[in-house]
């Protein structure tokens, strides 16, 4: 090994006379290279952004969920559009007209499913309430049969001033009339107050007919949802982008018109979401990197013109490596991405050492050939050492199944070696050209306190021991959080409707499908699922059959034989003048007045009198008149919907399953006759736990469910897997060759001892400040390996090659702080990124590097004092 390391240096010693006599041709040569891999990067590079190619797709887990893909496509990449405003009447007619114009654009928009606009729906939707609800809406239409007869026949302020003013003198007449007969008056005296009130307002309030006719006591918020199956571009950064802004776009006119509100999730959108916070952070990201990188190189290296020439090397290197991602994988997926922020951090390192040991031979008066020689002899082996420790840590992920840091690892693992001959060629090239001006002045001792470590090496190594007792009594407290959607960013519209929706119980992300061959594998295994006490409900598409439909319909024709009639009565509204309303108006008014001075106890005279003050308050507000137009359509603007609603819901027929319309049935029979089955977890499946105990449940009966509580559990034992056997491959490789390089199993254990207290703090940390880990900074631990292992070979090479004790005084230790400040500098500007695993990565690596250069530079010569003075 000792011939081999001395054949290497003369190589390298040679290959600086090379460059020193060919620098201008090499740089030349290099910058050319980099503009043709440059371009041949911008034209063969891709953007892989399917996040479920991150893991391998021979995964059981995985596979089942192909199966499911395969059989019922419509339920993947979907875009659910959330359509919800003050007034569910106008939720309703905005949410159809919106899927109408949806599925006028089949180009964009492969599937749209909103059930309520389907005439299977608006004839059958009765008879999908339970008995309970079915009875208690009949109690109410039938009470209110008499007010929905004249509004049938005058929907216009005529018939309402008309209605309610018998109403009221009737009541005038009887006061004794019990209270509960006076709710539905009372109802409908409150919200038409409630109209009146906003009317001169900028947010005018529209009566809801909806609500008044179901008999719902207060006024309540409509919601509907559609969900759309765009066409995706994932070739792209943004995937669903031009979906997303189709929608948008297609509901800004009825947003207008109908004071509602339009969001977008899903899993489409969450996906658009996690992708934009990606992109939304990687300029400020990558423009703090370059600017952190660039002041500690002034600092560093002192020199304006080393510093050009590390940046440009730096450029030169990300380049080749771009190129080489180009031919060897052909795309970035959402985690190899942030390679070149790697890259920065890394590639930097290299640099760092070559420059400031150049600077050092030229402070001890060497030429410029006899300063690159001496500094490719003096750490040209150390990098390539590096370099390879580097890369061991990034190829450790290759044979795991986690495929997207396996990308990963194969680019920015090869592109250590890039970065290597990048250093060791174009850097010592540009040195050559562009050299300090003034011979160096003396870098100092900044870390001058060899003695403070000579003195107090025992008590070094004591209190490491404690902190590593510490680190290693933290290990069972590390946790893993297994939702991905936590790593998003939180406030992107998706996410929080997402949330909103998942809060109120209008999703169930949570539920577990199952493939089975027919209906009647699916009636048998519904049985069986039924019984486990971890699931709350099961659904098969029999489910789809309205059940107890003999007693419904009964209720049903009971109920059309009251009101058909009257809601059948031709509409003899007639052109009407503002002058005639008015004076219907004041008449009514002075009807309410009566009944809000009446003596009552009831409510409704006090609606009455809320009603008579509106009415006083908004004519101020309008000293021309009052805007009659604008009353009728807020007032009974919606009215003729919910009548024709009404109508066609009144005229059931009893429903087999030949009935069902086929978007519905499509998403519960497969084209081949197989069958989705749907468990809901029975305990809250946001408890880890509980969730999976659900999974293991319906695993135990259906070895081939799938859905996100098993892809999740699937997922975080692969990436685990993944880290635990990347984790051990890269330690083991890299100790083959620490003995291997350096040959003694103390100077193995030594360039190992501070990188296993950093790794054993940097969970403690994680513990105390309560930084789980997830899918994106698992991958820490096995590039610490790489990464932290190269500060103990360059520190113990340099003290093996005859510096001594004075080693802390060299250009080493200051290279190492430099490098290191250089490489948090790049890491630490992740943390800023609006994506939560981007910046937990970001923020996990800065403590474990800060972690690995304060044990380098303490433990490390204080065990080397120990050893020194015992041998």
């Amino acid at each position: 090994m000792d011939r081999i390391t001395d054949w290497y240096r003369h190589l390298l010693a040679k290959w600086m006379r090379l460059l020193l006599r060919r620098a201008k041709g090499v740089v030349l040569a290099a910058i050319a290279a980099t503009i043709g891999l440059l371009l041949y990067a911008a034209g063969t590079l891709g953007i892989n952004t399917q996040t479920t190619d991150m893991l391998s797709p021979d995964l059981p887990f995985r596979q089942n969920a192909e199966a499911i893909k395969a059989a019922f496509p419509q339920y993947s990449d979907v875009i659910l559009v959330v359509v919800d405003g003050d007034n569910p009447d106008q939720v309703d007619a905005a949410a159809a007209e919106l899927a109408e114009r949806l599925r006028a654009q089949p180009t964009r928009f492969q599937t749209v499913f909103y059930p309520p606009s389907d005439p299977y729906f608006k004839r059958q939707g009765l008879l999908y309430l339970d008995m309970e609800e079915l009875d208690e809406l009949a109690l109410q239409l039938s009470q209110a049969q008499p007010f929905l007869g004249t509004l049938a026949r005058h929907p216009n302020l005529d018939g309402l001033f008309d209605m309610l003013g018998l109403a009221v003198e009737d009541l005038v007449k009887r006061q004794s009339e019990d209270e509960e007969k006076t709710k539905g008056l009372e109802r409908l005296l409150n919200r038409m107050a409630d109209v009146v009130e906003a009317l001169p307002s900028a947010h005018p309030y529209t009566l809801s007919w909806k609500d008044l006719i179901e008999g719902k006591p207060q006024a309540s918020r409509g919601q509907q949802f559609i969900a759309v199956q765009p066409m995706l571009d994932f070739s792209s950064l943004a995937p669903a982008k031009a979906a997303m802004e189709a929608i948008r776009e297609l509901a800004e006119p009825l947003k207008a018109q109908n004071d509602i509100r339009v969001r977008l999730t899903g899993s489409a959108a969450l996906d658009e979401a996690e992708l934009q916070s990606i992109q939304e952070g990687i300029g400020l990201v990558g423009l703090l990197s370059i600017t952190l990188v660039t002041g500690f190189l002034l600092v560093g290296l002192g020199s304006a013109r080393l510093v050009l020439a590390a940046i440009l090397t730096l450029i030169m290197g990300l380049a080749w490596s771009l190129a080489f991602a180009a031919f060897a994988i052909g795309h970035l997926n959402l985690i190899s991405v942030a390679f070149a922020v790697l890259f920065v951090g890394l590639s930097v390192d290299f640099g760092i050492h070559f420059t400031l040991r150049f600077r050092e031979e030229i402070h001890r008066g060497a030429d410029r050939l006899g300063a690159l020689e001496h500094a490719a002899k003096g750490v040209g082996g150390a990098l390539t050492f590096c370099a390879t420790a580097a890369a061991i840590g990034f190829y450790a992920f290759l044979p795991t199944d986690y495929r997207g840091v396996a990308e990963l690892g194969l680019i920015a693992g090869t592109s250590m070696f890039i970065a290597l001959f990048a250093n060791l060629t174009v850097l010592p090239a540009l040195l050559a050209l562009m050299p300090p001006r003034q011979p160096s002045r003396s870098l100092g001792k900044p870390f001058d306190f060899a003695k403070i470590v000579r003195r107090h090496a025992r008590k070094i190594v004591a209190v490491s021991g404690v902190l590593a007792v510490l680190g290693f009594a933290a290990l069972p407290f590390a946790r893993f959080d297994f939702n991905p959607l936590n790593l998003q960013n939180p406030n992107s519209e998706a996410m929080r409707t997402f949330k909103d929706l998942l809060e109120a119980g209008d999703i169930d992300p949570y539920a577990i499908t199952v493939l089975a061959s027919d209906m009647e594998k699916a009636a048998a295994l519904k049985e069986t699922l039924s019984e486990l006490p971890e699931i709350d409900g099961v659904m098969i598409p029999q489910d789809l059959v309205p059940k107890n439909q003999e007693e419904k319909l009964f209720v049903l024709e009971d109920l059309s034989v009251i009101l058909l009639p009257v809601l059948m009565a031709n509409d003899e509204g007639q052109e009407q003048k503002n002058v005639d309303r008015q004076e219907r108006l004041d008449t009514f008014q002075a009807k309410i007045a009566r009944l809000a001075a009446a003596n009552s106890p009831h409510g409704v005279a006090r609606a009455a009198g809320r009603l008579e003050q509106a009415f006083k308050s908004t004519k101020a507000a309008f000293p021309n008149g009052m805007p009659m137009d604008q009353l009728e359509h807020r007032l009974l603007g919606t009215l003729p919907l919910q009548l024709d609603r009404l109508r066609a819901a009144l005229g059931p027929r009893p429903v087999t399953f030949a009935d069902l319309p086929k978007p519905l049935l499509a998403r519960f029979v497969a084209e081949d006759g197989r069958a989705r089955v749907e468990a809901r977890p029975a305990q809250d499946p946001q408890n880890p736990e509980a969730l999976r105990r659900f999974a293991d449940a319906v695993q135990s009966v259906a070895p081939n469910a799938t859905g996100d509580p098993i892809t999740m559990i699937g997922a975080v034992k692969a990436v685990i897997d993944a880290f635990w056997q990347a984790s051990l491959l890269a330690l083991i490789l890299i100790t083959i060759l620490l003995i291997v390089v350096l040959q003694r199993v103390s100077d193995v254990l030594l360039v190992l001892a501070p990188l296993g207290l950093a790794a054993l703090l940097t969970n403690l940390l994680a513990v105390l400040f309560d930084i789980p880990f997830n899918f994106a900074n698992v991958i820490v631990l096995p590039l610490l390996l790489g990464l932290g292992v190269a500060n103990g070979i360059h520190f113990v090479l340099r003290e093996r090659n005859g510096d001594g004790g004075e080693v802390l005084h060299t250009s080493t230790p200051r290279a190492i702080l430099f490098s290191a400040l250089t490489t948090i500098g790049s890491f630490a500007s992740l943390s800023l990124s609006t994506h939560i695993g981007t910046a937990s990565m970001g923020m996990l690596l800065t403590i474990a590097l800060i972690l690995v250069m304060v044990c380098t530079l303490t433990l490390l010569p204080a065990l080397i004092t120990i050893r020194r003075k015992e041998a």
